[in-house]
């Protein structure tokens, strides 16, 4: 109850304004809290979990968070995942599939969306709401996205060659991915390497 009050007094504190060079800024922090012996018996386990737990509470946008045994095993996931996810591309566990997008009037396909999914060796189909935010955060996404779109286009260019009329292929592109300096530069040299169309690419 003690470190509850506590928390809450230096939670008081940073709701009035800091002023830097007469201009106001509000900071907004995160607290992690672990306790003595259940969370750790010295300085530096306690400093540690409660580093995992005010990481947890920068994930939940809470101000606040209490350390729990549990969180040790999200972050030896995270870390193992993170350890995986840099070596994925090159062990080619990195896999797309396809999505169909079907006029419901005709019945006919008018585009494909690529859908990136990650076969890992031990946990097997990895769900993308935990490995693409990972992937953001790492910077992985950057290569990642450049392997999505050029799978994505060679794709469209057999099935093309296959006799089947074309249609416009939907890549997703990240934030991270939009504000990289060579973006253009990729897709042009991925389509000229792939020899598709830029009509058929469109973007979500």
């Amino acid at each position: 109850m003690c470190s509850l009050l506590i928390t809450q007094k230096i939670l008081e504190v940073f709701k009035k304004p800091f002023l830097l060079e007469n201009r106001e800024l509000f900071a907004n922090p995160s607290i992690g809290i672990s306790f003595y012996p259940n969370d750790g018996e010295d300085v530096e386990t306690l400093l540690k979990n409660s580093d995992t737990a005010m990481s947890r509470a920068k994930e939940l946008g809470k101000n606040h968070q209490f350390f729990s045994p549990e969180m040790n095993a999200k972050a030896t996931k995270r870390l193992l995942l993170e350890s995986s996810l840099r070596r994925a591309l090159e062990k080619q566990e990195m896999l797309l599939h396809y999505q169909p997008m079907v006029n419901l009037s005709t019945g006919q396909i008018i585009g494909m969306e690529a859908l990136v999914r990650w076969q890992h060796p031990d946990l097997g189909l990895v769900p993308p709401a935990e490995f693409v935010p990972l992937a953001e955060e790492t910077e992985v996404i950057i290569p990642l996205g450049e392997w999505v779109l050029r799978t994505a286009c060679v794709q469209a260019k057999i099935w093309k060659g296959d006799g089947f009329r074309p249609i416009p292929m939907a890549v997703n592109l990240s934030p991270r991915q939009l504000r990289h300096q060579d973006l253009v530069e990729v897709v042009n040299r991925v389509l000229k390497e792939t020899g598709l169309e830029p009509i058929i690419l469109s973007w979500n």
